[in-house]
């Protein structure tokens, strides 16, 4: 990470942003997850589970928006995962 801050390759305030926002939002949710029965929030990641997998898959043939490895081919794709032993999961 030192040689890419040196090249200048480091956006810091976009960090601290995403930082900041990651630590409140880390805060908040311990709070609510204190308070919401483990139930609600076990349907509530397999939900969140369900939206990222149905969005990964719509988006994986489309290249990356601002990526200096230019396109998600650069990825990998289910059939490396398959490859690597995890060959139960549906094509």
């Amino acid at each position: 990470m030192f040689s890419h801050a040196k090249s200048g390759r480091v956006r810091w305030k976009s960090g601290a942003l995403i930082g900041a926002a990651g630590m409140v939002g880390a805060f908040a949710g311990g709070l609510l997850g204190g308070v919401t029965p483990g139930v609600i929030l076990m349907i509530l990641f397999a939900i969140m589970m369900m939206v990222t997998a149905i969005a990964m898959t719509i988006m994986r043939d489309r290249p990356c928006a601002s990526s200096s490895m230019g396109s998600s081919s650069a990825l990998p794709r289910a059939s490396s995962v398959r490859a690597a032993g995890f060959s139960s999961f549906p094509r």
